[in-house]
């Protein structure tokens, strides 16, 4: 992993959805770089992994393999995945995907979310979990036009598919956005999600912990895919 945040939010992912994934092996999930006492990570990312990958496996450890962000433009290769290439730029981008960022905020700031016409005055956090596709649909659209600052109904569109069956179309442009630059804008958007991110991930783990333990199965399918690709690999 490209950190020990990724790695510890990657790990308590795959143990809460292990058992969708049909697969006689199991993945365990470390981390390249260190965490300063701010909070701050160093001597992380893809080339890190790369590195300890290639060591790994030429020391004759040949079930290893890497899991990296997109990050609009890297390939995986037999030793080195990419998490939903061409979907998302990263795992920030995954965790804020707008179903879970709109659930997240309903959650913490109900008021907030009527008041910036995200939802409706008779929506409320306890009822998503029966909202139809449609429904959806028409709330993710007013909350990725409210943090991209511009209605996204003529933008290009990719369809996400999520456990509960449910598929959206959710923007190109969106997903696409570098996952550390849509992090700050939904910190500055969702200014009361601050406190819950005063380290690096905080706010990831936050959705993790609470919408994902409440709603388990609005987790975009596309995760899911990629632990199946590592779970396939040959070693």
């Amino acid at each position: 992993m490209e950190s020990k945040t990724d790695a510890r939010l990657y790990e308590r992912l795959y143990q809460s959805y292990k058992e969708h994934l049909s697969s006689e092996r199991s993945l365990i999930f470390i981390e390249v770089g260190n965490t300063g006492a701010s909070g701050g990570e160093s001597n992380a990312g893809c080339a890190q992994v790369d590195r300890l990958v290639k060591n790994l496996r030429d020391g004759g450890n040949v079930s290893v393999f890497g899991l990296t962000d997109w990050d609009g433009s890297r390939r995986s290769t037999s030793r080195v995945h990419v998490l939903s290439p061409e979907i998302r730029d990263g795992l920030e981008s995954v965790l804020l995907d707008p179903v879970l960022l709109c659930a997240a905020a309903i959650r913490e700031n109900m008021p907030f979310c009527r008041d910036k016409a995200i939802i409706e005055s008779e929506e409320r956090y306890t009822d998503l979990g029966g909202w139809s596709g449609e429904k959806w649909q028409n709330i993710v659209d007013r909350l990725q036009a409210y943090v991209l600052d511009r209605d996204v109904k003529n933008d290009q569109r990719i369809t996400i598919q999520y456990l509960n069956n449910m598929s959206l179309n959710i923007s190109k442009s969106y997903l696409h956005l570098d996952d550390h630059a849509l992090e700050e804008r939904v910190l500055d958007k969702f200014g009361f999600f601050r406190p819950r991110n005063n380290n690096s991930g905080d706010l990831m783990k936050y959705i993790v912990s609470t919408v994902l333990n409440d709603y388990p199965l609005l987790v975009p399918l596309d995760l899911l895919e990629s632990f199946g690709s590592l779970l396939e690999s040959d070693s």
